[in-house]
């Protein structure tokens, strides 16, 4: 497993389509920071509620998609 790391081939990214992907937490998680006024020392904080955001936009998106269907 050479050259894998410890999340895999892709860095630890979800395949398209999948649930959450790291880089819309990320995202997520700077405009956090920003929103901070660039305040260091919440970057777990950031990332934890960024994770909870997305996850929880992504839910209601799969719920409306349902009922359209």
């Amino acid at each position: 497993m050479a050259g894998r790391g410890i999340f895999g081939s892709n860095g630890g990214r979800r395949a398209k389509g999948s649930a959450v992907s790291r880089e819309e937490i990320a995202q997520v998680a700077y405009e956090l920071f920003l929103g901070r006024g660039c305040e260091h020392g919440h970057d777990l904080e950031d990332w934890l509620k960024a994770e909870q955001m997305v996850r929880s936009q992504r839910r209601a998106g799969l719920a409306e998609a349902r009922t359209v269907i």
